[in-house]
């Protein structure tokens, strides 16, 4: 009812469903099948007897020159509003929908199926998304090529390269036929929501129409300001498409999930920050401890506390940075995970190993150029990333590790020789261990918190400012 004869489908599958049954039924000429896992990728090659491609989404699409009449996405989501809030994501960005658009045939469309929640949150994000996309790329009235169909408990956009026209009222005719709600579709009836998988109210229908008509009006920015939840287009640079609490509206959410906890507990977001309390709580404990055990003797000054703080804080805002950004382009965390953990320990490890050569004047112009690498990469993230999007697999394997290099062996200098340089004794020592391992606890946590409000990147532009601060502190060595 939307492509009138798809010869060449792209299949982006996640966590499992129908998507890959019903395309072998429907026997296209071609099918291209990606999934971001190598073992599911064999295990459903093996199964269906089809090539499965293992690769990130946002890389295939970005490498790939085909043009598909279908590009079907299937990533059903989280069950519950805020659950998997910190799980990132790409295939629903604002960036990545525009790159499927560029891949589709003249007369294709995309399809992405996924959960219903309650309010209505993932489908008006994902609307609003698809809404900027289609903009971005040139149609001048986004709202006529959309549709939205469900049943009770999941939904179906759809985004077609041309507008719908008479495609709408076919599409309306299957869906009464096999008993699917309409949700949108353009100049739609009001009456033909919600007549068979019944609310106490038309929730998402309603929702959708007040979004569209701030679209029509150029006031989106006030409709995503005032809806009870976070439901703005995430970008490659916010891939975070479960995310959607305001901590200033926490009461009215409570409220409308029926006073119900436990709806709370779910959301990732009230765990980071419970759990970003509990990790500062035992890190003022830990930290501590050395003048407890030790004495007023055990005290280091200010400067010397917050070098080593900064210093922590620095190289694991860095460190998961990198483990952010490489997850996008390799698909998997634990591809990410080993690539930074071994470049960084190893490269770090080098630093530490010529630090006896490093006098602390010395430490010092190398302490900025590191912070200025870091705000540069801050400025031109999506260009290198986009770059490195672009490039064969062998070559982002080895890049990806080289571009640790520089700023891991400056990160290896900088605590050996402040605990030289700095400290007068081993009970100081004792001390700024625990600043810096409380520094890099508190700063992993945090971090998640970070990427979520303000993106990936601000994690690099933090981790900058803290090495500033680090060149501020060690202004007065104590040993020369």
């Amino acid at each position: 009812h939307l492509v009138d004869t798809p010869r060449h489908v792209l299949l982006f599958l996640k966590n499992g469903g129908s998507a890959l049954g019903c395309v072998s039924a429907a026997e296209p000429k071609s099918v291209n099948i990606v999934v971001d896992s190598p073992h599911i990728a064999d295990t459903l090659s093996a199964h269906y007897k089809k090539k499965v491609i293992a690769a990130s989404a946002s890389v295939f699409i970005s490498q790939t020159r085909k043009k598909f009449d279908i590009i079907h996405i299937e990533n059903w989501g989280s069950p519950f509003p805020g659950m998997l809030a910190t799980y990132q994501d790409h295939m629903f960005t604002t960036d990545q929908i525009e790159r499927c658009l560029h891949r589709l045939t003249k007369e294709g469309a995309l399809i992405i199926a996924r959960r219903l929640k309650l309010p209505p949150s993932d489908l008006l994000r994902l609307w609003a998304t698809a809404y900027e996309a289609l903009y971005d790329s040139g149609m001048p009235q986004p709202e006529n090529h959309l549709a939205v169909v469900r049943n009770w408990d999941h939904f179906v956009l759809s985004v077609s390269r041309q507008p719908l026209g008479s495609k709408a009222s076919s599409l309306a005719k299957w869906a009464y036929k096999h008993n699917f709600d309409l949700v949108y579709l353009p100049q739609m009836n009001p009456t033909e929501a919600n007549r068979f998988n019944r609310f106490e109210q038309p929730y998402y229908y309603s929702a959708l129409e007040r979004l569209k008509n701030a679209y029509l009006r150029s006031k989106q920015g006030k409709f995503f300001k005032e809806y009870l939840m976070d439901v703005s287009p995430q970008s490659d640079e916010r891939p975070f498409p479960n995310r959607f609490l305001k901590w200033d509206r926490l009461q009215e959410i409570y409220a409308t999930s029926g006073s119900r906890m436990n709806a709370l507990i779910l959301s990732d977001e009230v765990v980071v920050v419970t759990v970003l309390i509990q990790a500062i709580m035992v890190a003022f404990i830990l930290f501590r401890m050395p003048r407890w055990i030790g004495g007023k003797a055990s005290l280091l000054d200010f400067r010397q506390n917050l070098y080593f703080i900064s210093v922590g804080a620095g190289f694991i805002l860095y460190e998961i940075y990198y483990l952010k950004v490489y997850t996008q382009i390799f698909g998997d965390p634990v591809v990410s995970f080993t690539i930074v953990l071994t470049g960084l320990l190893i490269f770090s490890g080098i630093g530490g190993f010529v630090s006896d050569r490093v006098t602390i004047y010395r430490l010092r112009p190398i302490l900025v150029g590191l912070a200025i690498l870091f705000f540069i990469i801050y400025w031109f993230h999506e260009f290198w990333v986009q770059r490195l999007t672009a490039q064969s697999i062998a070559s982002q394997y080895a890049v990806s590790f080289l571009l640790l290099l520089p700023a891991g062996v400056v990160m290896g200098l900088a605590f050996p020789v402040g605990m030289e340089k700095l400290l007068e004794n081993p009970v100081h020592r004792a001390g700024a261990w625990a600043a810096n391992g409380c520094a890099s606890v508190v700063g992993a946590v945090a971090a998640a918190q970070m990427a979520l409000l303000f993106g990936i990147p601000t994690l690099v532009l933090v981790a900058g400012i803290s090495y500033l601060v680090t060149v501020w502190c060690c202004a007065k060595p104590i040993v020369r």
